[in-house]
Parts: C-alpha cells; sequence; structure tokens
C-alpha cells in the first residue's frame, strides 16, 4: 500500500434489538439463543441482560433501539400482551420513518400462530414471519433468521396465511377470560357499561352526529368507540373506523401524504375508489379532501356513514394540526348548509382523544371538540369495581374490593389486570401476593409500568414535572399537566396535582429522580 492510500473500511456488524417478554418461556431461551448466534456471525447483538444495574435502562432501550439496523420481535402468546414489546415496537417504527426504513422489523413467532391482538396485527402483519414451534429443534429457526439479516431475504420456512397477514381488523372476539390489554371486544362479557356509553348509544342510533370521546389512557376510550361502531352498522350505518396511530411518524409531518392516506383509509373503509391523486396547487390537500368525501362517498352511498376516528390527539403538534381539525369542524357545519345538509346530514362523526385539544387548537370555531356531544371517560367507581370483582367470581369479600380501589384507584386496565392474575392463579395468587409483588421487577405488572418508563425518558420535562407533583403535588404548567394526564399518569384533586392511583405514587417515587 503507497504511502499516500488509506486503509480500506472495515465494514459495520448489523446491530440487532432483540424485543421479546422478559422473564418467561420459552422467550428468554430463544432470546438467549438467537443472541448467542448472532454473536457468533459478528452480529452486534442487544437485549436486556446487557444492561448493567447503575444504568438508566429506559434511556439504554431507547438508545439502542434507535441505532438498530434490525428489531427482531419474538412474539409468543405472552409477549404479545407485552406493553414493553408493543412500546419498543412503536420506537422502532418511529425511528425508521426518520431514518430511511432503520431499523427494520422481522417478526418471529414462538409456539404461537393465533392472530395478531390490536394494533399489532397492523404493525406486522404485512412482513412475512418466521415460525417456530416450540418443539423441534432451533437451528432451522436461526438459520431462517440468518438467511434474512444477512441478505435481506424474507424468512422462509413456516409463515403466516395470506388471509391473516392481510388482516388488520380489530380484535376478534375471544375467550370468556381474554387477558387484558388493549381494544375491548364489542362483545366482551367484561365490559363495564358507564353511564357516557348510554348517551353514546342513543346518540349514534340517529343521524348528523358528532361524538368526542375523550379521557386518559387507558379508561376504555377505543373499546367505547368499537361499541359505537358496531351499534351503528346494527342500526344501518355503514362504517370508516379509522386509527391515526397507524400513520406513520413521516406521514404525520407531511399534509400531502397525511390527507392522501387519509382518503384512502376512508375509501378502503366503505370498499369504495380511492380519491384520485391531485396536482392542484400547493395547500390544497383540504378541498381534495372535503371534495372526495362529498362526491365519492356522499354522493355514492345512499347510507347514513358513520366516520370514526380513533387516536385524532396523534395530529397534535404535526404542522397541519388546525388544518385537520378545521377540515372537520367545517364537516360538523355543513350539516346545516342549505343546499348540502341532505348529504352531509347522512355523516356522522366520532372522534377519541386523551389529549384536552385546547392546548393545540386555538380558535374554537375551528375545533371538533367542542361541537356536538362531549362524553368524558373516569375511572371505575366503586360500585362498578364490584360489578366487575362479581363477573370474574373473586373477591366477594367487601374489604378486599374496597383495598383493590385503594391500591388502582379504578384504574380500568389495571383492575382488570389484576383480577386476571387472581382468576389465573389456581389459588397461588391472592390478593395480599399480588400487592406485594406489584412493585417487584418480575411481579406481573412489570410491563406496564416500564413501559410508562420508556415513555417518560423520551420526555425528559414531563419527567421532572412528574417527579414534582410526587414530591408536593403541584405543576405549574398546564399544558404538561394535561400531558401527564392524558397519559393516565396524573389527576387533579380539588387544588393538588396528584398521582392516578395509590400503585403509581409507590412505584415512580423510587424510580423517577430528579435530572
Amino acid at each position: 500500500m503507497s504511502p499516500t492510500q488509506e486503509p480500506a473500511a472495515m465494514p459495520c456488524s448489523p446491530r440487532v434489538f432483540l424485543s421479546y417478554k422478559s422473564h418467561a418461556d420459552p422467550d428468554e431461551s430463544v432470546a438467549r439463543a438467537l443472541a448467542d448466534t448472532l454473536q457468533g456471525q459478528n452480529f452486534h447483538v442487544f437485549f436486556d441482560h446487557m444492561i448493567s444495574p447503575s444504568e438508566i435502562w429506559a434511556k439504554r432501550i431507547e438508545k439502542e433501539v434507535r441505532a438498530s439496523d434490525w428489531l427482531i420481535v419474538l412474539l409468543s402468546k405472552s409477549s404479545c400482551e407485552s406493553e414493553m414489546v408493543l412500546g419498543e415496537i412503536e420506537l422502532a417504527r418511529d425511528e425508521a420513518s426518520r431514518s430511511a426504513g432503520r431499523p427494520r422489523i422481522l417478526p418471529v413467532r414462538i409456539a404461537f400462530d393465533g392472530p395478531l391482538p390490536y394494533p399489532l396485527g397492523p404493525y406486522l402483519n404485512q412482513i412475512q414471519h418466521a415460525f417456530w414451534d416450540g418443539r423441534t429443534g432451533m437451528p432451522g429457526l436461526m438459520e431462517r433468521v440468518l438467511a434474512t439479516l444477512s441478505g435481506g431475504r424474507n424468512p422462509g420456512g413456516d409463515v403466516l396465511s395470506p388471509s391473516e397477514r392481510e388482516s388488520t381488523g380489530r380484535p376478534l372476539p375471544s375467550a370468556p377470560l381474554r387477558p387484558p390489554g388493549g381494544t375491548a371486544d364489542a362483545s366482551d362479557p367484561f365490559y363495564i357499561e358507564r353511564r357516557s356509553e348510554r348517551t353514546a348509544v342513543r346518540l349514534i342510533a340517529m343521524r348528523g352526529q358528532t361524538i368526542i370521546i375523550k379521557g386518559p389512557r387507558q379508561t376504555g376510550k377505543s373499546s367505547l368507540l368499537n361499541r359505537l361502531a358496531s351499534r351503528a352498522m346494527e342500526s344501518g350505518k355503514r362504517l370508516a373506523l379509522l386509527d391515526l396511530q397507524l400513520f406513520d411518524q413521516s406521514t404525520r409531518s407531511d399534509p400531502n401524504l397525511f390527507f392522501r392516506q387519509f382518503g384512502r383509509a376512508i375509501a378502503d373503509a366503505l370498499e369504495l375508489s380511492p380519491p384520485e391523486e391531485s396536482s392542484g396547487p400547493a395547500g390544497a390537500y383540504i378541498l381534495n379532501c372535503t371534495s372526495f368525501v362529498d362526491r365519492q362517498v356522499l354522493q355514492a352511498l345512499d347510507t347514513p356513514v358513520l366516520l370514526a376516528i380513533d387516536e385524532a390527539d396523534r395530529v397534535f403538534g404535526s404542522p397541519f394540526q388546525m388544518d385537520f381539525f378545521a377540515m372537520l369542524r367545517s364537516w360538523h357545519n355543513l350539516r346545516a348548509h342549505p343546499g348540502k345538509r341532505d348529504r352531509w346530514g347522512r355523516l356522522d362523526l366520532a372522534l377519541v382523544s386523551a389529549t384536552e385539544p385546547y392546548m393545540f387548537i386555538d380558535s374554537e370555531t375551528q375545533s371538533p371538540f367542542n361541537v356536538g356531544e362531549v362524553l368524558r371517560l373516569e375511572d371505575f367507581s366503586l360500585e362498578q369495581l364490584g360489578i366487575l370483582c362479581e363477573m370474574h367470581g373473586h373477591l366477594s369479600n367487601p374489604r378486599d374490593v374496597e383495598r383493590l380501589f385503594e391500591f388502582f384507584g379504578g384504574h380500568p386496565y389495571l383492575t382488570r389486570r389484576a383480577l386476571y392474575e387472581v382468576a389465573q392463579g389456581e389459588g397461588n395468587t391472592t390478593l395480599d401476593f399480588l400487592f406485594a409483588q406489584a412493585l417487584e421487577d418480575r411481579g406481573p405488572l412489570r410491563d406496564h409500568l416500564r413501559h410508562y418508563c420508556l415513555g417518560l425518558e423520551r420526555y425528559p420535562k414531563l419527567a421532572e414535572a412528574f417527579v414534582h407533583i410526587l414530591h408536593d403535588g403541584s405543576c405549574e404548567d398546564d399544558t404538561v399537566f394535561y400531558r401527564l394526564e392524558g397519559a393516565g399518569l396524573v389527576k387533579r384533586d380539588r387544588d393538588r396535582v396528584v398521582p392516578r392511583c395509590l400503585l403509581y405514587a409507590r412505584y415512580f417515587h423510587s424510580h423517577l429522580r430528579l435530572r
């Protein structure tokens, strides 16, 4: 080599992040075997056992996901219920939308061939899956994974059927006692009806309604929307049910991409021709989208239509948020237009939001969130909690019901998780045992709590405000308060701001600290 000739750059080892359900079998043994195999082939592999006790694990996980070329997600029955696995997939999707498609996601089925719960299904069903049946040896699985990572080829071997890959619907009806989490099916026998739902059901039977469903995370907003959608179809309405969390970050940052995908999603749901590609001036996307709904939806169909939008607050903070919500408000107003009321009076709107819209929409006349019927979902009351306990056949002692209410504060998800764990424990899991294990790293609520830690790590301002709330019950910034409330972490109690439940107060008091 001549003195002026630079040495050839050494190729970088591909970086792989292993996402799986910790402390579960066979998930952990497969993860370790994959790590050993990939490291032996010069891949740079990360999984959570590599985090040292002194590290802030949420910061390390976010860093490793964002730096990865591949995220391998092990899909077992238990991991499909894991909030941490879902959070890592969402983090990878967010990073891929910013970084030219990296990390790529490789789903690996682990002794599980059932339908993926929502929203894992829409996220992953279009990607070909590798499969291991849990009985045969793992060399074949390792070979398929290596072939995919090394050459970008499909994983081959046993994969999902085409019909399952194409399915992007909401959860299917399931067993009487299903693991809690995600959107409940409209026929879920453990669903607790609240007063706001009775109002919504009465309204959805009419035409020309705008219904706003608000409430913190995991209060059942999407489940209520599902039930309204079911009632609307029973009354003869056509349904377009859209979930904006399925629109990736790049789409939610570009108005042309967003409004085109929004129109196509409506057309797909109603089995209509997609909107034509527009070549009009920049900024014409509102007019184009409105024209599409007017001419190709409402004029083409002679039946009422419900446009139900879940996770509407995903648009908050986008550069076109005012345009989008002003458009929806105009659709509400068109029902009163003399020349258009016949058509637009057949369009119902239902919007779900966890965040207070007024923080993002300055003009009241451009907001769809202050018209129609606004329904706020709250946590369960003590009486509702008692009904739920009776449904599960456990905790008939009134004092046990009160203790459950004191610890979880009526939190719908946590309450159902607790009752599920007791019901599945076959006598080994008592309420006392559940309370004792709730804060432990191997406890039944580990994924739920660590998912929140990962989210707070991404937003240090919220984490710092939450620490102040834990220590002195104050939050001077209303915007920060409403974001924490929308995330389901805090609530107001007279003139103080407090954690949503005793579990959160105890756990985050020991796991968060000022920066």
